[in-house]
């Protein structure tokens, strides 16, 4: 739409982000718009800053008399008023899962990750704990006949979320939540399936890591920002004011926390479980990560002070977290691109991915095997076809999911062609597979 508009004002369009998408970088690369609806508009071209900027002169002032640091006056010397005026990226490090279980840690946090959060805490500064996934425990699973309490609607894991905030688990109180329809059910005192009293939760959330934090240091004042605590009207601003005015030391949130806040009290910024989503079936699974932590670690350091970032992962070696580590942008897009140009994917193909939901998973296999009959006629090669085959989430508010998934370097021209039924969804270059 921004496109679009610009191009009828014949006004300046600006991108800006620290991680562009990789159709945006192909695009500046092959010299063509990114706007694949506007043809006649100008190709893209390629902007860098590569300092980042400190915050403006008043935010600076505010942190120099809260640090007791004597205020800087500009120098005459350029390149001293380069180092003034810049703040260099946090420094990141890695820290292997695998090594620290094999050490006996069992905790969800590394050594590294505990002593720095403490030497944070004790230097009165602020940190931000990364986790993107919210509750207590990601399922619910009994131990003795394997029964995982799922959604009635949409037949995913029930998440056990603390509606006391105390992080315990198994508490009277304590409900299971589906994060796709808010369907909710008491949390079952025995397996509903073989009455086994052996119930067990599985997987952390940003419940959990409150407690974990509480229980590290118990005077750490604790703010945690995810749906369930900014879902109300004015939430998000009171949330984030109380962290800013230093009300609270640690900030624990989801990919809600990632983008945007300038908080330059801010010098550590832990990334508790980097590998959540790099593995889901969809192409760009591996690019949100990447673009995840790199855009989680610019939240440190953004003041006078020198920031740190602490990913742990299981994966250190994955190319989404070793190029992140480095804040290497245009090496982690370069080995994707190359990628995804011998997996014939976006940005060097368009796909058209169409869905079919009904009540009767037999009757939406059988439109989606129909559709392809179609589609197999009008593409020019087996392989340009993805599918028939049953959604990531098989079932959504009670109907069941099939999707197909079309190749083409011409979408509008295939669609012509096609009879499809009103009660399929198309979705011409999709943003998710799932």
């Amino acid at each position: 739409a921004a496109a679009h508009y610009a191009q009828l004002s014949k006004a300046v369009l600006i991108y800006g982000s620290a991680t562009p998408s990789l159709e945006a970088w192909h695009a500046v690369n092959v010299g063509r718009t990114f706007a694949e609806f506007s043809p006649d508009s100008p190709p893209l071209a390629l902007l860098e800053l590569p300092n980042r900027v400190r915050a403006h002169a008043s935010r600076v002032a505010d942190q120099q008399a809260r640090l007791g640091i004597k205020a800087e006056v500009l120098p005459e010397n350029a390149a001293e008023v380069t180092q003034l005026v810049y703040q260099p990226l946090p420094d990141v490090q890695l820290v292997d899962m695998r090594a620290e279980l094999r050490a006996g840690n069992t905790s969800m946090f590394s050594v590294a990750l505990r002593d720095a959060l403490l030497h944070t805490l004790s230097r009165g500064e602020q940190a931000i704990i990364f986790l993107n996934r919210r509750g207590l425990a990601s399922c619910v699973v009994c131990r003795d006949c394997g029964h995982a309490v799922r959604c009635p609607n949409d037949d995913v894991p029930l998440t056990l979320h603390g509606v006391d905030n105390k992080g315990q688990l198994g508490q009277p109180n304590q409900r299971l939540k589906c994060h796709h329809c808010n369907h909710t059910e008491p949390a079952p005192k025995v397996c509903p399936a073989c009455n086994s009293p052996r119930i067990r939760y599985i997987g952390i959330g940003t419940q959990r890591i409150e407690q974990a934090i509480h229980d590290l240091h118990p005077a750490a004042r604790i703010v945690r920002w995810d749906k369930d605590t900014a879902s109300s009207r004015g939430a998000e601003k009171l949330l984030l004011e109380r962290f800013m005015n230093q009300q609270a030391d640690v900030m624990v949130g989801t990919q809600m926390i990632a983008k945007g806040l300038d908080l330059p009290m801010v010098t550590l910024v832990g990334v508790v479980l980097a590998d959540v989503g790099l593995f889901l079936p969809d192409f760009r699974a591996s690019e949100r990560v990447f673009n995840l932590i790199e855009q989680v670690a610019g939240r440190a350091g953004r003041g006078l002070l020198k920031g740190r970032v602490i990913v742990q992962t299981y994966n250190p070696d994955h190319p989404s977290i070793a190029h992140a580590k480095h804040h290497d942008v245009q090496g982690f897009a370069n080995y994707e691109l190359s990628n995804r140009r011998m997996l014939d994917l976006p940005p060097f193909v368009r796909l058209v991915r169409f869905e079919f939901e009904d009540e009767s998973e037999d009757k939406a296999r059988q439109q989606c095997e129909a559709l392809a009959r179609q589609l197999r006629k009008y593409l020019p090669q087996p392989s340009s076809l993805i599918g028939p085959a049953p959604a990531y989430f098989t079932r959504r508010n009670k109907c069941f999911r099939w999707h197909i998934i079309a190749r083409t370097p011409a979408p509008r021209h295939l669609l012509t062609q096609l009879d499809i039924p009103p009660n399929c969804e198309v979705d011409v270059d999709p943003t998710n597979l799932l």
